[in-house]
Formats: C-alpha cells, sequence, structure tokens
C-alpha cells in the first residue's frame, strides 16, 4: 500500500499549514500539515509508518481520527472538496 507523498511546497501551495506536535516523555515532537475543515482538520504525517492522511473530527471536547488511504492527488481534491475545505489545486 503507497500511500500519497507530497512535498513541504505542494502542501504550503494546495493551502496546508505546517503544525509541530508537542513532545512528551513516550513521544518525540513531530512536524505535520493539517488544513482546517468545518468540524476538524486533514492532516498529513509524513513520519507515519502505513498511514500518513488523516482525518480528525472534534465534537465539543473529544475528538476522532480515522486513517485515511489516499493513494492519488485526485483522491485527496475530492476529499477537500467534499468537506468545503479551500484549497488550491496543484497537478
Amino acid at each position: 500500500m503507497n500511500q500519497l507523498k507530497l512535498t513541504n511546497k505542494e502542501l504550503l501551495e494546495i493551502g496546508f499549514e505546517e503544525s509541530q506536535s508537542k513532545g512528551d516523555k513516550m513521544n518525540e515532537a513531530r512536524t505535520y500539515f493539517k488544513i482546517k475543515t468545518v468540524n476538524g482538520y486533514f492532516y498529513y504525517n509524513p513520519k507515519e509508518g502505513i498511514y500518513t492522511w488523516y482525518h480528525k473530527t472534534i465534537i465539543g471536547n473529544v475528538s476522532n481520527d480515522i486513517q485515511l488511504d489516499l493513494t492519488r492527488k485526485a483522491e485527496l481534491f475530492v476529499l477537500l472538496a467534499c468537506f468545503r475545505v479551500k484549497f488550491k489545486m496543484v497537478f
């Protein structure tokens, strides 16, 4: 299973923002890219093993992360459009 891989430049051109997670005793800080949706955000973590694409849904104080199996840019653009995300189509 080969996940869609994008460069930092491509992600920023599409509309993703670079973010840093907080490190703790069990996990070191990491850099990832996210783009806001109505009730959460899509994010891309290039250093993950199997899945690199996720959608985080936030309702109140609770959140749920869903792993996405994206292999082509067209799939990413369809999902972003379905969630009414403002983005640029960069091929």
